[in-house]
């Protein structure tokens, strides 16, 4: 994959969010005369290195501010120092509060939002001391920092400093020393910090609400990695179109709209109205063997080889021994546009299509550039037992998180506020609903270390909400409304108690925000789907309610019950609610449906 491509790719992966708000007039504010290389160095802890500081005027809607650029020797946790990049806005009118992001696929480039974008500008004009780093490792080096030893008699040696920093090292200890260079540039005291990733930015959030619970008050988590075996998914998908049984594919863009169009004709109308949304792909009970190609027909139809790699595809990929390892990819939505930074045809079309995942491999587990990817043995949905633990053995840091690690984090008041595409062909979000499941499960009984518990999803949404947006890919577009502001319903969560019961959620024409709204809707919090309310225009959000109670996403199709989701799921629902009573309650039994 070229360099041109990868750049915007990751820019989407970790910051496809674009939050739509008016303009406002930015007050008057006096110059920043201590935003130079050496004032701000002057403020700095030990450790970073600053490089750049430029005192950029206001120009509304934003305030001026002082773009930093530095880095920081990172140290300890078992791994030899490391060096992460970062870049750090510090604005004239802060706020005494400190944003995050989280970066993008592989990283190795710092992707802070820019005060141009939307979502730069909303932080700047609020007055957030804003930051993010390259986690240690530089994209543009064809290895990208985790193989050095380019010496080919001596492969496998692994980077150890770049890829603890990847890992997790980075993000914790550059968001630290951005707080104290924020304290010690403005001489005053941080008092909210909050969290915003997606795609392996949503990783890095989850890995520091159990790591670093104390980091921050609030976190945004969208399509995240649940551990880096999401990317095997890639490598089994490819399999699944490119490799025998299956060979001479994939499948022409024109079929996949063959294909959609007929999943959308099964599947629009299951939540009641038919208005060119899948809200749940879970429900439905699309069977790929009734475009089975018949009577010498060859338009408009699949081979039984496109369908059983559709089957695969839609399956969950398995250990040896049939135990599931990662549940299955969406039926909704597999032909988006190919303006997607994840579109299904630029997935499969050629072997180059799943480099983040190729280099997940070369990189994180086989330490050597002469490792081929395509060979990784996964076939038919069944990956090898030995390659697979072999990779865990590797890549545990990169995120072990189990739902009882988030105890302390959610035990201790703070707020995680979650989001997934429910078409994402990209990173399929069932894993994270089956995390989030269990995670409302924990039995008040399994306390953690500090007698901290969860018990039941009530309870759970005291602290943590999951929002499913129907129709969006990876990070952002797609068919659904997919623009939201998720910053506000966080910080109205974190400092006024007020939960987020809906977020409305916008479509632009072309998924272009310069074009108009074409549709709005409610985005509800999980288990809850949004529901017409039986008049007005479908594509208003007016049209749709979330209600309290609702545990419309907890029932399952046929294709949910393919993608690995327990035909009893339905069984579950005490386990998860508990007690109904004011909304809140105690859950009863683990709550554990899932083979993960």
């Amino acid at each position: 994959m070229s360099r041109e491509r990868l750049t915007p790719m990751v820019l989407t992966l970790g910051f496809a969010f674009l939050v739509a708000f008016g303009p406002g007039a930015s007050p008057t504010l006096a110059s920043l005369t201590n935003c130079t290389v050496s004032g701000v160095q002057s403020a700095a802890p030990t450790g970073v290195t600053i490089t750049s500081a430029t005192d950029v005027p206001a120009a509304s809607p934003n305030p001026e501010y002082c773009d930093v650029l530095g880095s920081l020797t990172t140290t300890g946790f078992g791994a030899p120092d490391g060096l992460a990049n970062f870049e750090e806005y510090l604005p004239a009118n802060w706020n005494n509060k400190f944003l995050y992001f989280g970066c993008g696929g592989l990283c190795g480039s710092i992707s802070l939002p820019s005060a141009a974008s939307s979502q730069g500008s909303e932080a700047l004009t609020k007055g957030y001391a804003m930051v993010a780093t390259d986690d240690g490792h530089s994209a543009s080096n064809p290895t990208w920092g985790f193989t050095p030893n380019a010496n080919p008699a001596l492969p496998g040696t692994p980077n150890e400093a770049a890829l603890v920093d990847f890992f997790f090292r980075s993000e914790h200890e550059v968001a630290v020393a951005a707080k104290t260079l924020a304290e010690n540039f403005f001489s005053g005291t941080i008092v909210r910090s909050y969290y915003s990733g997606c795609s392996d930015g949503g990783r890095e959030g989850l890995v520091e609400a159990y790591r670093f619970p104390e980091d921050y008050d609030g976190m945004i988590v969208g399509d995240p990695y649940q551990t880096q075996r999401d990317e095997l998914l890639h490598v089994d998908a490819y399999a699944a179109f490119n490799k025998p049984p299956n060979p001479s594919l994939p499948i022409p863009q024109s079929l996949l709209s063959v294909v959609d169009q007929a999943v959308y004709a099964e599947c629009d109308g299951i939540d009641g109205v038919v208005d060119g949304l899948i809200q749940d792909p879970l429900r439905c009970n699309f069977d790929p063997q009734t475009l089975l190609c018949q009577n010498g027909n060859t338009s408009n139809c699949l081979t039984q080889a496109e369908i059983n790699a559709l089957k695969t595809y839609w399956s969950p990929m398995v250990t040896q021994e049939g135990q599931m390892v990662l549940p299955g990819w969406p039926v909704s939505d597999i032909s988006p546009p190919p303006t997607e930074p994840f579109s299904f045809t630029v997935l499969y079309d050629t072997p180059s299509v799943f480099f983040i995942a190729a280099q997940t491999l070369i990189q994180e587990v086989y330490f050597t550039t002469s490792f081929v990817a395509e060979n990784y043995p996964i076939s038919g949905g069944v990956v090898n037992d030995a390659a697979l633990e072999l990779f865990d053995q590797r890549t545990w840091a990169a995120g072990e998180v189990d739902p009882k690690n988030l105890a302390t984090f959610l035990g201790e008041g703070r707020k995680l506020l979650m989001y997934d595409g429910f078409s994402d062909q990209g990173l399929p979000g069932y894993q994270t609903i089956m995390f989030y499941e269990d995670l409302a499960g924990i039995d008040t009984a399994s306390n953690d270390n500090n007698g901290h518990h969860l018990g039941g999803l009530y309870k759970l949404r005291d602290q943590a909400r999951y929002f499913l947006v129907p129709g969006m890919e990876h990070c952002g577009g797609g068919p659904g409304p997919n623009v939201f502001d998720t910053l506000v319903p966080l910080e109205n969560w974190v400092e006024s108690g007020i939960a987020p019961d809906s977020i409305i959620a916008s479509h632009y024409v072309d998924d272009n925000p310069s074009n108009s709204v074409d549709r709005t809707m409610p985005l509800c919090p999980f288990p809850e789907q949004a529901q017409y309310n039986g008049t007005g225009n479908v594509n208003q959000a007016s049209s749709w309610s979330c209600q309290p109670n609702d545990k419309t996403l907890l029932k399952l199709g046929q294709n949910g019950i393919q993608a690995g989701f327990k035909l009893d799921r339905d069984l579950l629902q005490s386990q998860f609610f508990g007690s109904e009573e004011h909304g809140h309650g105690n859950g009863h039994g683990n709550g554990n449906g899932h083979s993960h």
